[in-house]
């Protein structure tokens, strides 16, 4: 048996509400469905240093600070109507 941690990084606090529980459920079907071995999925902890959105420094900080805890980390971050400003100044760095 395999052990799964993952980890949360999103805008605010209703995001942390939601997509853990959504991201929990998508894991374990994918585990069960794709692979071989028998996989337990931890349910997905959210990682917050404040209520609002964090920089991408402190995103960074928030992830070295937890290394260690957890193999697998989601970053949500909401397009709203500017797509190319979120992949320009979000998703590259992140990159």
């Amino acid at each position: 048996m395999r052990y799964l941690s993952t980890a949360l990084v999103s805008e605010g606090v209703t995001d942390d509400q939601f997509l853990p529980r959504l991201l929990s459920r998508a894991l374990t079907e994918l585990c069960l469905t794709e692979f071989d071995d028998s996989v337990e999925v931890a349910e997905v902890q959210p990682l917050r240093d404040h209520r609002g959105p964090s920089s991408i420094g402190q995103l960074l900080d928030i992830v070295e600070r937890n290394k260690g805890a957890f193999n697998l980390v989601f970053f949500h971050r909401d397009q709203g109507a500017n797509p190319h400003r979120v992949r320009e100044e979000w998703l590259e760095p992140l990159r």
